[in-house]
């Protein structure tokens, strides 16, 4: 078993939509998974602008590799990893600075 720790940026609708399909493909490969979302403390409660973001969602899962194989931890980061830039890039977000933690 391994926990999962990814923190995933959002900072416009289009991010958002990155991150929604990140997080239902962690749902459907996973299963729970806790989400948290932390908006930037200096603009919290202040009037926006449409489309204006600067958050980051901090998603958390336990994941079970079977065993504690290196290679199938490394596979299932390579195959988390793949997504999260494909979701991002597919969205118009080539270079997303997220972080990703196998623990």
């Amino acid at each position: 078993m391994a926990r999962l720790a990814l923190a995933l940026p959002i900072q416009s609708s289009r991010s958002i939509v990155a991150v929604l399909g990140i997080v239902i493909f962690l749902l459907r490969t996973v299963g729970k998974t806790e989400l948290n979302l932390l908006e930037d403390a200096t603009t919290a409660g202040m009037p926006r602008q449409a489309g204006d973001l600067d958050a980051v969602l901090f998603v958390a899962a336990d994941v079970n590799l079977g065993s504690d194989d290196a290679a199938r931890r490394a596979a299932f980061e390579r195959v988390l990893r793949a997504r999260v830039e494909r979701e991002y890039s597919r969205h118009g977000i080539p270079d997303a600075r997220y972080d990703l933690q196998l623990l």
